[in-house]
C-alpha cells in the first residue's frame, strides 16, 4: 500500500488522490467533512475497523493511522472514534513542500500554502485534551524525551521489549536541510507555521 497508509486500505471515504492528492487535497471542500450523526458514525466506525484489522500487525491495543489527509478530518474522526486521540507530526513547510515536489508538479510557493491550508485546519479542529502537537525537528532532535511524552500523554506503559527496526529507522536524522539549502530567499506572510513555531 502506498506509504503504508490507512486512507489506501478501506472504503468509507474516498483517498485523498480522488480529491487531488499529494499537495492539493487540502483545498477540496469534500476532504473537509463535517462531523457525522451517531448512525452514520457508528457505520463508519464498524466498517474502518472491519476493513484496517486485516492489516493489523500483532496484539497492540492501540490503532494508529497516519494518513496525511487526516489532518483535514480531525472533527470527523473524533466522532467516528470516541475517546481517539490524536498526534499532530508538523514539518518545516519548505521542507514538506521540497519533498513534495518528487510527486507532484506544482510550484514551491503552491506546495508550502498547501500545508498552510492542512495545518491551519488541523489546529482549529485539536482540542488540548486529546491532542499532543510536535514537531519532526524536536522529534529527531530528541526523540527519546518525545516518545516518552507521547507514552505519557497517552497513558501508554512502556515496552516490555524493543521493536527491531528496519536499519533505515534505527537512526533518526534531521534532513531538512536537502531541502532548504539552495531555496531563494522569499516572504511567505503569515500562515498556519506562525502557530507552530516556524520562523519563515
Amino acid at each position: 500500500m502506498p506509504e503504508n497508509e490507512g486512507q489506501f486500505l478501506q472504503d468509507v471515504y474516498p483517498a485523498a488522490m480522488v480529491h487531488g492528492g499529494v499537495g492539493r487535497f487540502a483545498f477540496s471542500p469534500q476532504m473537509h467533512p463535517l462531523p457525522p450523526g451517531p448512525e452514520e458514525a457508528n457505520s463508519a466506525r464498524e466498517r474502518l475497523l472491519s476493513c484496517w484489522s486485516s492489516w493489523r500487525v500483532g496484539d497492540s491495543p492501540v490503532l494508529l493511522e497516519k494518513s496525511p489527509p487526516n489532518l483535514t478530518k480531525i472533527a470527523w474522526l473524533r466522532t467516528v472514534f470516541p475517546g481517539a486521540a490524536f498526534i499532530l507530526l508538523a514539518r518545516d513547510p519548505r521542507a514538506v513542500a521540497g519533498a513534495t515536489a518528487k510527486w507532484r508538479d506544482a510550484s514551491h510557493t503552491d506546495l508550502v500554502y498547501h500545508w498552510h491550508v492542512a495545518y491551519d485546519a488541523a489546529l482549529d479542529a485539536i482540542d488540548q485534551n486529546d491532542s499532543i502537537v510536535l514537531r519532526y525537528e524536536d522529534m529527531v532532535d530528541d526523540p527519546d524525551t518525545v516518545l516518552t511524552h507521547i507514552g505519557s500523554a497517552l497513558g501508554l506503559p512502556p515496552r516490555k521489549h524493543e521493536l527491531q527496526l528496519e536499519d533505515r529507522f534505527a537512526t533518526l536524522s534531521n534532513q531538512n536541510a536537502g531541502y532548504l539549502n539552495g531555496l531563494q530567499p522569499r516572504c511567505y506572510g503569515r500562515g498556519a507555521w506562525d502557530r507552530l513555531g516556524y520562523e519563515l
